[in-house]
């Protein structure tokens, strides 16, 4: 890999992962003005929509076998957001 691609790897690394803490921060505002659940169903709602709006012409050809894997991936997901909301009111 040449330097100016590792620079720019890094940078986006960088990038996300200020994103990635200053959510925290956000989550600990948001946590003073409705409940963690509130919270959740919003932050789930939102990505919902986001990803269906921008993958709506694949979701007509969703199989079983994807949509069970889907729901393993979301149950494990919510749950692990769940716990660190609610780490951080507490």
């Amino acid at each position: 890999m040449d330097r100016s691609r590792q620079i720019k790897a890094d940078m986006q690394l960088l990038l996300i992962t200020f994103c990635w803490g200053i959510s925290y921060v956000f989550t600990k505002l948001c946590l003073q003005h409705m409940s963690p659940m509130m919270l959740l169903a919003y932050r789930f709602l939102i990505g919902f929509v986001v990803v269906a709006v921008i993958f709506r012409k694949n979701l007509v050809r969703l199989s079983g076998v994807t949509l069970k894997y889907a729901l393993l991936c979301a149950v494990s997901l919510f749950v692990t957001y769940a716990a660190v909301t609610y780490g951080q009111l507490y």
